[in-house]
């Protein structure tokens, strides 16, 4: 397989994402109005959450299929693949009907339609990720991330184009929806092409819980957790504090994380390197390759900060239309922990590499759900003690994940 072009495949995605959060934000901002953008963000919040909805079943068997595709496995892989996919569909009716279920508790006179159609948008984008993640091993991996990019660029374009034309949640839910599903159509279609068809069986699905159940669950942890914090602290700060503080913590927050989604870029193409220098064995070899991978880091996080202790609140207000005002030390507190989140982030690569991240799982899960229930507790006092309870969180992981690290070399 030619390197380049999963890379290529990868970069572009990852730029696709990273643009699908950043350049819709001022015309839902001038389209819909603070207050109306505000309760769509805490409405749909923990609606992200069904991005989970395989509880880590799907990162485990997207390695065992690439696995069994570098071992010439294909009809074995090809039957897994289908299984994986039949249950999914099974384990999101379950998982989402109490994830709406909750969200209407929350938000008995704000809850809509628009709720289930971007309740299944979640879903299906899940779905083309795995289809693409289940194919790293192939030759044609690059063209499933092409695929996902080119649907995410199209997102873009067709949520700009409902908003100009006055659409409200249920167009863009609709929108979503429509696209996700398109997507998932074709990098399914490109997958019976490649791979083959098999029909589902109830034994695989009923083994791949009997040996996956324990790395399945460590595998959920952490991005459920890092998810949960983002998304369940904006329903609590809606509760205190009204749309309008939501608005602006949510684009501060997506803002500044760029920084987050850099370092993951920078991860993935590191992991490989990692994981055969640790297989090898060679501390040297480790400490030196970790060296250049930090100096890489450190310089992009300080040039980071840099910017935006200069340009920081200019940009913000450039791009949402929104000034800072009285929310100065808040948006220094956002930047903080994003920056703090983009360092301990890119420490726990190693952990990750060399498996030792499941007391690190457990670790951090209990730490978000501690972090939630002090920001109820705290929130009410400011909008600022609010943002420096979750910056706490940050740096606490920080330090745990600093000291960790530090036990793959020993």
């Amino acid at each position: 397989m030619v390197l380049s072009k999963p890379l290529a495949g990868n970069f572009l995605f990852q730029a696709a994402v990273a643009l699908s959060q950043i350049v819709v934000v001022p015309f839902f901002v001038l389209e819909w109005g603070v207050a109306e953008y505000g309760a769509w963000l805490s409405t749909t919040a923990l609606l992200v959450l069904l991005s989970f909805s395989d509880l880590g079943y799907l990162s485990i068997v997207s390695n065992v299929l690439n696995k069994l595709e570098l071992s010439k496995y294909r009809v074995r892989a090809s039957r897994l693949f289908f299984s994986v996919v039949a249950i999914s569909f099974v384990q999101f009716v379950i998982f989402g009907s109490i994830v709406n279920g909750v969200v209407l508790l929350l938000f008995p006179d704000q809850y809509q339609l628009s709720h289930l159609f971007f309740s299944l948008y979640v879903f299906f984008f899940a779905l083309s990720v795995f289809i693409a993640n289940s194919t790293r091993a192939n030759a044609q991996y690059h063209v499933f991330l092409f695929v996902n990019s080119g649907f995410k660029f199209l997102e873009i374009i067709s949520v700009i184009f409902v908003l100009s034309w006055g659409g409200g949640w249920l167009a863009i839910a609709i929108t979503y929806f429509f696209l996700s599903v398109v997507n998932f159509l074709i990098s399914f279609g490109l997958c019976i092409k490649y791979k083959g068809f098999s029909l589902p069986k109830v034994l695989v699905i009923a083994r791949l819980y009997k040996v996956c159940s324990g790395k399945a669950f460590n595998a959920f942890l952490v991005p459920i957790s890092m998810t949960g914090l983002l998304q369940v602290s904006v329903v609590i700060l809606e509760k205190f504090y009204g749309p309008d503080k939501v608005v602006f913590f949510v684009t501060a927050r997506t803002l500044t994380r760029l920084v987050v989604q850099f370092v993951n870029v920078v991860n993935s193409s590191f992991w490989g390197w990692f994981s055969m220098l640790i297989k090898n064995g060679s501390n040297a070899a480790i400490m030196e390759a970790w060296s250049k991978y930090q100096l890489l880091i450190n310089v992009s996080v300080s040039s980071f900060i840099l910017f935006f202790i200069i340009f920081g609140e200019s940009v913000y207000q450039i791009w949402t239309g929104i000034a800072v005002g009285d929310n100065k030390a808040s948006f220094f507190v956002i930047m903080s922990s994003s920056v703090i989140s983009s360092l301990w982030v890119s420490s726990v690569l190693l952990l990750m590499v060399s498996n030792r991240h499941g007391e690190f799982s457990k670790f951090y899960s209990f730490l978000v759900c501690l972090g939630l229930f002090a920001c109820y507790l705290i929130g009410p006092i400011s909008f600022f003690t609010f943002t420096l309870t979750l910056c706490l969180v940050e740096l606490i992981m920080y330090l745990y994940v600093f000291r960790k690290r530090n036990l793959v070399f020993t």
